[in-house]
């Protein structure tokens, strides 16, 4: 590590947990030296240093914190947002700057509509939805299988599904594989006359 890091690093308290535990403008987070009084009532010290978050599926960072015998779950990027910046505004979402999860540094943070959140997915490449070629049933997320309202919005929904969806919901009975399939099929095979004729 080097030293310009640790002279870099600025560190807060935790909203919240202060004089228990402090957050630092490159993400990092420690426990306060202090004595604790446990369930059982047994008193003891607790020595400072910093906590290991955990990486979730997604690559975001969480961290475990305790106060008053309870344990808390968040998000490391919150925790920097909060301290550094101001508590999160209504509405608004954290959001990365270069779309890694695990960088959270305050530069790279901000709060933003979850629009926007979307739109920086798109932008780093990291929205799975935009990136995936097939429905979850394996038709093709390609023209003319997409439903038009929904590319007009930016999404990609496979038009066999949502057909089949909407016939089974029209008529009570359960969503069929195979009659996706058959609509799969027809919306295909119609464009391939279509073209062929023009």
């Amino acid at each position: 590590m080097s030293t310009d890091f640790i002279l870099a690093e600025e560190w807060r308290p935790v909203r919240g947990f202060e004089g228990r535990y402090e957050v630092s403008s490159v993400g990092r987070i420690r426990s306060l030296p202090r004595v604790v009084t446990r369930r059982d009532g047994v008193t003891s010290k607790v020595n400072g240093g910093i906590r290991r978050p955990s990486v979730k599926k997604s690559g975001y960072l969480k961290v475990s914190l305790w106060r008053d015998n309870s344990e808390f779950t968040a998000h490391v990027h919150s925790l920097v947002l909060e301290a550094f910046v101001g508590p999160r505004p209504p509405g608004l979402v954290a959001c990365h700057g270069d779309g890694n999860p695990a960088n959270n540094r305050v530069e790279n943070l901000r709060w933003d509509t979850p629009s926007e959140n979307n739109f920086d997915r798109g932008r780093h490449g990291t929205d799975h939805k935009r990136n995936r070629t097939h429905c979850p049933r394996g038709h093709g997320l390609i023209w003319p299988n997409l439903v038009n309202g929904k590319v007009l919005r930016g999404h990609r929904n496979c038009k066999a599904c949502s057909r089949e969806r909407a016939r089974s919901h029209a008529k009570k009975v359960p969503f069929s594989l195979a009659l996706a399939n058959d609509q799969y099929q027809r919306i295909m095979s119609s464009a391939s006359k279509g073209e062929a004729a023009a």
